[in-house]
């Protein structure tokens, strides 16, 4: 029996994950399932073209072909092992009892990015995406196709219920199945993006460019970039860029959103309120319960299960730390996770397991820091194979939000990406001078020089 309770832990670590198996990793995604900026249609690039008014976008796109994806299980292991890394710093930053990061989305902007690094910011971002800018490319593809294989799949399994009418404790109609992904390029006009970028993006990411003029109006731009976040996530992500970030100075976003509903293969049950240990103390947690020949697989200090959506192929899976072994199996995740993830049937299993819903924003340049990417967000940032030359380009945000609910009828996930640059010289100075002092004021003519007033100020909230 399998039950996640206060008896076990003071909480379970989730992977929704798209499960990769034969034929999965064909480079052909269907169209159907990936939604990739398909309204805009072939253009040639025009970086001179007129500016459009504040906040209205002009779609461009390279004609470059979408290229192959790389091997499944290798691209699940790069993905496993980006995304433990980051929900690991995440955590330590975040003051929040439950946090939640989609490593998909995330890890395609950043490869997005990539695409145009030279030097050593290019190593920095290789480095942590583990692999060079082809091998990214190819792993975003092959969870692409692992996805729409997976919702391929589902469909069916979800026409064949409507069909019959419901099976068993499954209804026919509990929850449609749904898969949304979609990359984004907005750029100021006269940026100058170069054409071996955007065919990269094409190829890559199967993304297009919408010119928007950053510089009049930042504030509608920044609307118009959420409001397009806010398309492609059902609505549960309004507002991926906060009031801010785009100022009259930013030149560039790469943006990445992805919504995923999806039912279980079979329904739970509500199963009332049950004791669950959390860090605070015992919490009643609603619950819900099902009893089925799951994937099930455990260590010396753990337990997983493994339940399928609707198709089989895809997957949650639960990992439940024994009881005092958080942190040792928080630091051996991504091997817990390789074994969890691959489990078959074991017999029936009995999950009791509570619903949830979790919601994290963060702000991850601190996060890029730590694991090594210094040089993106700064006077050494090298972007130069986007648009100028070496240093003219820096990073200025990188934003991430994930919302994942779960309940008896299954599962629906959203997450966003964005990362800004500006233009570093705008941001160049020769000296820098912050007036947190006393200090003397004069207000003169330029010619004389003669002061009209002249002033100290000591305190100025006094």
């Amino acid at each position: 029996m399998f039950r996640i309770n206060n008896n076990r832990a003071a909480g379970a670590v989730l992977a929704i994950s798209a499960l990769l198996v034969t034929g999965c990793g064909s480079s052909e995604v269907g169209p159907e399932a990936i939604v990739l900026d398909s309204s805009a249609p072939p253009s040639a690039v025009s970086p001179s073209a007129p500016a459009p008014e504040p906040g209205k976008v002009q779609p461009l796109r390279s004609e470059a072909a979408r290229g192959p994806a790389a091997n499944p299980v290798k691209a699940g292991e790069v993905m496993t092992d980006f995304g433990t890394a980051i929900l690991a710093e995440v955590d330590k930053k975040s003051d929040a009892a439950n946090v939640v990061v989609s490593p998909y989305s995330i890890y395609t902007v950043l490869a997005m990015v990539d695409q145009g690094a030279k030097g050593e910011t290019a190593a920095q971002l290789e480095d942590l995406l583990g692999a060079d800018t082809a091998g990214q490319q190819g792993v975003v593809t092959a969870v692409d196709a692992g996805m729409a294989a997976a919702l391929a799949a589902g469909k069916d399994a979800e026409s064949q219920l409507i069909a019959q009418g419901g099976a068993g404790d499954q209804p026919a109609t509990a929850r449609p199945f749904a898969f949304d992904v979609a990359n984004s390029l907005w750029a100021q006009p006269g940026l100058g993006i170069k054409q071996e970028f955007l065919d990269a993006m094409a190829a890559g990411f199967g993304v297009g460019m919408y010119e928007t003029d950053f510089a009049s109006d930042p504030e509608k731009a920044r609307a118009v970039i959420n409001a397009w976040v806010s398309e492609h996530t059902a609505d549960l992500i309004p507002e991926l860029i906060p009031e801010g970030v785009v100022t009259v100075d930013t030149v560039l976003a790469l943006v990445n959103a992805i919504h995923l509903s999806a039912p279980w293969a079979a329904g739970f049950q509500a199963s009332g309120l049950a004791p669950f240990t959390a860090p605070s103390g015992v919490v009643q947690a609603a619950t819900m319960s099902v009893t089925r020949p799951f994937g099930y697989a455990e260590g010396d200090d753990w337990q997983s299960v493994s339940v399928p959506y609707q198709g089989g192929e895809l997957a949650m899976t639960v990992v439940l730390p024994a009881v005092g072994a958080w942190d040792k199996v928080g630091t051996e995740l991504p091997a817990v996770l390789a074994r969890a993830t691959t489990t078959s049937g074991s017999g029936d299993i009995r999950l009791t397991m509570p619903k949830f819903t979790v919601d994290t924003a963060a702000d991850l340049v601190p996060v890029m820091a730590v694991l090594g990417v210094r040089d993106l967000f700064g006077a050494e940032a090298d972007l130069s194979g986007i648009a100028g030359g070496p240093g003219d380009i820096t990073g200025s945000a990188l934003v991430h939000q994930a919302v994942v609910a779960v309940d008896e009828d299954g599962t629906e996930a959203t997450a966003a990406t964005a990362f800004l640059a500006e233009i570093w010289s705008l941001k160049s100075v020769d000296h820098e001078v912050t007036v947190d002092r006393p200090f003397y004021f004069v207000i003169h003519d330029t010619t004389t020089t003669a002061p009209l007033f002249i002033g100290q100020i000591t305190d100025p909230t006094a």
